[in-house]
């Protein structure tokens, strides 16, 4: 069996939607964005985390699920079951209530993954990666350390990378059947 890691914020946990709540601003949907949205805002990486390690353990705990993930999750259970297995992979921020806040989420909204839960930074992600291992994220930098160890990746949609274009208004644009299908047909002739 092969195994798959999910990343967590930008795939299953709506990161982004967290931060325009917590800070009042909106990242544009009409353009492909970046992973330091927060500097358009005006904000530096010090005033960013500094004020979401502010608002502590209730950050974290209450990032929405995106319905997308959601779909994915139920998808891969459901369908894939005999072609993977399921890991969840994601970072943290460094301080212990990020830490907390992620545990309480994962408690709440996927539960069977407690014990399946590996927190690494996204930096050292692709230390997971080798032949016959996938990788979902929405990091393309990521998945493409991931693919020169030799594992396959897929570029799950995101306002953050270039398939940003899939994302309807509601994220429910994205072709989940069409990329698992791909993945499980690459992944047995691979």
């Amino acid at each position: 069996m092969t195994y798959l890691y999910l990343d967590v914020d930008g795939v299953l946990a709506d990161f982004l939607g967290g931060c325009e709540r917590l800070f009042k601003r909106q990242v544009p949907r009409t353009e492909k964005s970046n992973w330091h949205f927060y500097r358009d805002w005006g904000l530096t990486d010090t005033s960013f985390w500094n004020k979401i390690h502010k608002a502590g353990q209730k950050f974290w705990e209450n990032l929405e699920v995106l319905e997308s993930g959601r779909i994915l999750v139920k998808t891969l259970e459901r369908v894939y079951r005999r072609h993977f297995d399921i890991v969840l992979a994601t970072a943290v921020a460094p301080f212990p209530e990020a830490l907390a806040g992620r545990m309480a989420w994962l408690r709440k909204h996927f539960p069977q993954y407690i014990g399946r839960t590996i927190f690494i930074s996204s930096e050292l992600k692709h230390r997971l990666a080798a032949p016959g291992r996938v990788l979902i994220d929405d990091n393309e930098d990521t998945c493409r350390q991931w693919e020169l160890l030799g594992g396959k990746a897929v570029v799950w949609p995101a306002i953050t990378n270039n398939n940003w274009v899939f994302i309807g208004k509601d994220g429910d644009d994205i072709p989940i059947g069409k990329i698992l299908w791909d993945l499980v047909h690459g992944t047995e002739k691979g």
